[in-house]
Order: structure tokens, then C-alpha cells, then sequence
């Protein structure tokens, strides 16, 4: 079943700990996976927007872009939730950016095909909390492509809890291999899918304009 927002969201906010799929350097982006993409809520529950741009030939920089009403806004029956919804509300002459906290997380992606499957590896990127942290990225999400098309994309995330990755090496190999043995088996994922939906061109200024104000709010 297709998975909602607010599980993937919380799953980024806890952050279990995965570790990167296929070699960045070894990549090549698809074209055909670039832009802007919408992703479905739940009911009250805004849908996300996530910016899938090229970085260079082997792996993408990424936006994922997220909106909450304050406590104060009344969305009323406005299905936030849906595509249409999501664009009819946030285009309506009364919708004020200042009544909904932005959310931009980036990411560096990148996608490796294992056993003739296509996995989308999510590296989280940012400013570190001190400089102890050095600069080394330490977060990743391991997604695998169940479904491609020119405007439709579903992902599924590997579940860091499975037993036989859990026993593995902590490394990109020792994860690599658990996956081939282990591809097709329901219980390696979450099964929480999550649909991606193409941003229709008519409606591309409008998502631009989101993710400008949400990389710049506060400022």
C-alpha cells in the first residue's frame, strides 16, 4: 500500500542508521528523474515537495521541502493532502507564507542497481552542530525504485532492523551483499510506500517559489 508523509517524515526525524548503497563515483544520474515532485500527505497533513537536480553526471543534490500550518491557520477542507488540493491551497490569493513553518532538508543521491534492482541512495547534507563533528557525511536513507514512470515514481526504504543487515558489516559491501541474498523478501523493507508524483509544468513556478521561500525563511 502507498505509504504517507508523516511516516517518512518521522522516519528522517529519528533517523535509524543506514548505511550507503552503491559507490557515488561509479553513478550516473537519469535525466528523466529531474525536477520538481510532489509527495502525497494524509489527511490534514500538507504534501511534501522534493527538488531532484543534478549535480554532476554521477549523482543529484536534493531538496526535500515540507510546510505546516501554525496553530493559529484554519485550513478548513482543503485536501492538502492530494496534488490538486495542495496546489489550489497554496495558490489561492489569501494563502500568506508567514502562517506555516518551511522545512528544507538537502541531500546528495545517487542510484545503484543490485541483482537488477534500482535502489536511490538519500546522503543527508548540511551544516554540522559543531565542529567536532567534522565533515564527513554520517546519515543516509536507502530507498529501493518499485516503480518508474515519466511522472510517477513509488519508493520503497530498506529497513535497518532486519535481522541479516543488522548482523552485517557496517559497510557498503557487507550491506550490498545482505540485500542480493535478501531482495524480494517483503520483511528487508518497510513496506510503507512512497509515492513521488511529477510537478505538471503549468505548476512549476509555483513549487519554485515554495522552495525558494523555504531555503530562505528566517532570513
Amino acid at each position: 500500500m502507498l505509504g504517507i508523509l508523516p511516516i517518512f517524515a518521522g522516519l528522517l526525524a529519528c533517523m535509524p542508521e543506514w548505511v550507503p548503497l552503491g559507490d557515488p563515483e561509479k553513478s550516473r544520474v537519469d535525466p528523466e528523474m529531474n525536477g520538481y515532485w510532489f509527495i502525497p500527505g494524509d489527511e490534514s497533513f500538507f504534501g511534501g515537495v522534493l527538488v531532484i537536480e543534478p549535480w554532476d553526471k554521477r549523482t543529484w543534490l536534493m531538496l526535500f521541502v515540507t510546510l505546516q500550518e501554525k496553530d493559529e491557520v484554519d485550513i478548513g477542507d482543503a485536501e492538502v493532502w492530494t496534488y490538486d488540493g495542495f496546489v489550489d491551497y497554496v495558490s489561492a490569493a489569501e494563502f500568506d507564507e508567514k502562517d506555516y513553518e518551511f522545512g528544507a532538508v538537502p541531500y546528495k543521491a545517487w542510484l545503484v542497481r543490485l541483482k537488477g534492482a534500482l535502489f536511490f541512495t538519500w546522503e543527508l547534507r548540511g551544516i554540522r552542530d559543531s565542529e567536532d563533528d567534522g565533515m564527513e557525511p554520517s546519515a543516509w536513507i536507502d530507498l529501493r525504485i518499485v516503480e518508474k514512470q515519466p511522472d510517477r515514481l513509488v519508493l520503497d526504504m530498506i529497513d535497518p532492523d532486519f535481522e541479516p543487515l543488522k548482523e552485517a558489516p557496517a559497510t557498503r559491501r557487507g550491506w550490498e551483499r545482505v540485500v542480493r541474498r535478501h531482495i524480494d523478501e517483503e520483511e528487508l523493507y518497510f513496506g510503507e510506500l512512497l509515492e513521488l508524483i511529477r510537478v505538471r509544468p503549468e505548476d512549476r513556478e509555483l513549487f519554485v517559489e515554495l522552495a525558494n521561500h523555504a531555503m530562505t525563511q528566517g532570513e
